[in-house]
């Protein structure tokens, strides 16, 4: 997909919501610079927070269990996820940070 349709998709998307937009990111020196590159070239949303959020934990517990469980989401998710594409690692990611945030007694 064109880096154009990209922007576009995403600027919809982005602006659908009615608060403010914050995205989160586990490698924000290497993804953001995308990120502000594109919408540089495309226009920013008013509603999109200029910095993104590392994904990051407060605790090592948490830490380990999301680094655990976005590799078994590599590795068992079908079909299978790449590597460094940014859907993919979205993907990985959003079980990683629900497998960290979720208490246990």
């Amino acid at each position: 997909m064109p880096c154009t349709e990209v922007a576009k998709s995403l600027c919809t998307w982005i602006e659908s919501f009615e608060d403010k937009v914050k995205m989160w990111t586990d490698a924000p020196r290497f993804d953001w610079q995308h990120v502000e590159h594109m919408f540089d070239n495309y226009g920013w949303q008013h509603n999109l927070v200029r910095k993104p959020i590392a994904l990051s934990f407060p605790n090592s517990i948490q830490q380990t269990r999301f680094f655990a469980r976005v590799e078994d989401a590599f590795k068992s998710l079908q079909p299978e996820l790449r590597r460094h594409h940014a859907l993919d690692e979205a993907i990985a990611n959003k079980y990683g940070f629900e497998r960290a945030t979720t208490r246990r007694y």
